[in-house]
């Protein structure tokens, strides 16, 4: 007689710790991906990278087989991607790019940034032509800003303009037969009409007068222009009537107190879409040109495009250091989720078919999204290295400080910063420094809580050249702080060098004029200065030196701006900045009172970083020499 068998039988505890074991396993094994696409989910593709590669190819693989495939011929699902894409529309973007800005074609879901010009150039305001075959837009490729064509079907150029004089942010007329574009010419920004049949033939002054007007572009049904014009004042927004010679021109916003920027037709043609600061951000609003119904903003944003159907904006927003990438309905919906990007955008365009067919079978050699080269690279100087996980404070080379160091770590970034500055401006701005490194024995500025200048990881900007008039700043916020953008006066004002400035500086000395409303508001916007300027904060941030927001007593106590501060924080903050140089007994720290019953003595710091007698802890002392207190 056989045995039966007994079933097996697990402990409920023992199936749970199995439970466990799988549910770690797949968390170990997913959360590398889970992560990733969180960080970037606009970037990575949601599509098979081979079959995005056989559609987004810059070569034609037939040529090589001698064989030609047809649409027809092509898989199904190569196919309808392509259809999903040609609904799309595809970006095309002007983006920094190593020390110059390329163009990129981009989509959010199909396309990672594809650079489609020479990164050894400098090209701006991309402008897709209404049949899709041709890009416009401004490069400083043979030394001058000029207007050029790319044509998308074989990949050639051809300039439009060959003045030695600034042209910039071309637009298209309907019918393609025209171009206008800004120009800076006899110290001030005017509009030209450029036509395209004869390109040979001058083109027309629209505006001629002696205040600026830039940024036009032109409506979709073709009657009207719209553009920024500081003729009232301030910066406000413009339309002129193609078709009214008498009472042309129009100021639509008439805003003298608020500065507007980058205006731009919806598809429809019935609004006009621009950017003005209104609590704090800069928000897209829009005017119905109909009714003259101006609609609050429902997003943020400094640039911006609509999608071939009208119905999604690409918002490009401006942050104190870098940009982000958002899409949103009209309803202020987000489409997909928030893209940041450390490399600034300078101008951009969307659209659809047939464009979108010429991108497909674009032959450019340089149709890739290959990184460039890095601006810089650190190299550890001081021999022997400092004990683990931290630096020295190397000398500056012929730069005058009160205390020429600087982080281990920046030198090369300083160095290379300042050769670059002075290639673009002509002239050696970063020769000499209002602060570099300070010693944690000088005591901080009681409204600097945060001293960036203790972690070697700061400069300070002589700001006399502001005085002389070859440096000039403006007023932005973000997120209810104040920070500031420092642009440079060329050396060489003959085109060669920069681009003239379309924003109003702020004037900080104007609050001892002796008007108190121009004091309570710690200075006043001054008109657009000429002249050919580079914008030094940009350029900084390039080799990573990242501004910083003005404290909070900045309209009554003119260090407190901190305009011309710049730190090397590389997304690290400043306490472990600070434990980098100087031992942690040595920091400083704020003292405050314990209310609760239960009190525990911890160790006393000065503020200066000596130790109070009673403290029974040996300091280290900091690896970094201490230079002297006597200034040089």
């Amino acid at each position: 007689m056989k045995a039966k068998k007994r079933p097996i039988r697990f402990s409920r505890m023992f199936l749970l710790i199995l439970l466990l074991i799988g549910i770690s396993a797949i968390t170990v094994i997913g959360w590398p991906y889970f992560t990733n696409f969180v960080r970037n989910p606009i970037i990575e593709p949601f599509v098979d990278t081979e079959q995005l590669s056989d559609i987004l190819s810059p070569e034609d693989n037939s040529q090589t087989t001698g064989n030609s495939t047809s649409s027809a011929d092509q898989p199904q699902s190569t196919r309808l991607l392509s259809e999903e894409i040609a609904l799309d529309g595809i970006i095309v973007f002007s983006m920094a790019d190593g020390l110059n800005n390329s163009l990129f074609l981009y989509h959010p879901q199909y396309m990672t940034f594809k650079r489609i010009t020479n990164p050894n150039s400098d090209d701006i305001d991309p402008a897709i032509s209404p049949d899709g075959s041709q890009i416009a837009f401004s490069s400083r490729r043979n030394g001058y800003w000029d207007i050029y064509l790319l044509n998308m079907t074989d990949a050639t150029l051809k300039r439009i303009t060959n003045t030695a004089a600034y042209e910039g942010h071309p637009s298209w007329s309907p019918d393609g037969q025209w171009l206008v574009y800004e120009k800076y010419a006899n110290k001030n920004f005017d509009i030209y009409l450029h036509g395209l049949e004869n390109t040979n033939e001058a083109p027309i002054n629209l505006t001629q007068s002696f205040t600026n007007e830039f940024s036009p572009q032109w409506s979709p049904e073709g009657r009207f222009l719209t553009y920024i014009s500081d003729q009232d004042g301030s910066n406000d927004v413009w339309v002129a009537d193609l078709n009214n010679t008498d009472n042309r021109f129009e100021n639509i916003t008439k805003s003298a107190s608020i500065e507007e920027k980058n205006p731009a037709w919806l598809p429809s043609g019935k609004y006009i879409a621009w950017s003005a600061a209104s609590n704090s951000h800069a928000g897209a609003y829009q005017y119905n040109y109909e009714t003259g119904e101006t609609i609050t903003p429902f997003t943020e944003s400094d640039q911006f495009a609509w999608s071939p159907d009208g119905l999604t904006m690409l918002s490009i927003i401006q942050h104190p250091n870098g940009s982000s990438i958002n899409f949103y309905q009209n309803n202020g919906e987000t489409v997909f989720p928030l893209q940041f990007t450390k490399r600034n955008i300078f101008g951009l365009d969307w659209a659809g078919n047939p464009f979108v067919e010429n991108v497909l079978q674009y032959p450019y050699s340089g149709f890739t999204d290959t990184p460039q080269i890095s601006l810089w690279e650190p190299d550890i100087d001081t021999d022997p290295p400092p004990p683990s996980n931290r630096f020295a404070v190397v000398p500056l080379n012929n730069v005058s400080a009160p205390y020429p160091f600087i982080h281990d770590l920046a030198d090369e970034s300083f160095d290379r910063l300042r050769k670059t500055v002075s290639k673009q401006t002509g002239w050696d701005t970063l020769n000499s420094l209002e602060n570099a490194f300070i010693p944690i024995t000088v005591p901080s500025e009681i409204w600097n809580n945060e001293n960036w200048f203790y972690t070697g990881r700061a400069i300070a900007l002589n700001t006399s050249p502001m005085d002389a008039g070859w440096m000039t700043i403006v007023k932005e916020e973000n997120n209810g702080k104040i920070y500031w953008r420092m642009y440079l006066k060329c050396r060489y004002q003959d085109g060669s060098q920069g681009k003239p400035l379309k924003v109003r500086p702020f004037n900080l000395d104007a609050r001892l004029i002796g008007n108190p409303e121009i004091y309570d508001q710690g200075g006043m916007l001054t008109d657009i200065p000429e002249g050919y300027w580079i914008d030094f904060t940009e350029l900084a941030y390039r080799y990573d030196w990242e501004r910083i927001p003005a404290s909070i007593q900045w309209e009554t106590y003119y260090p407190a701006a901190r305009f011309n501060i710049f730190i090397f924080k590389q997304s690290i903050d400043w306490s472990h900045a600070m434990l980098e140089i100087i031992p942690i007994e040595l920091i400083p720290t704020q003292s405050y009172s314990d209310n609760s019953s239960v009190m525990h003595p911890q160790p006393a710091v000065s503020s200066l970083g000596t130790q109070i007698p009673g403290d029974s802890q040996n300091i280290r002392p900091t690896w970094t020499p201490v230079p002297g207190l006597d200034k040089p």
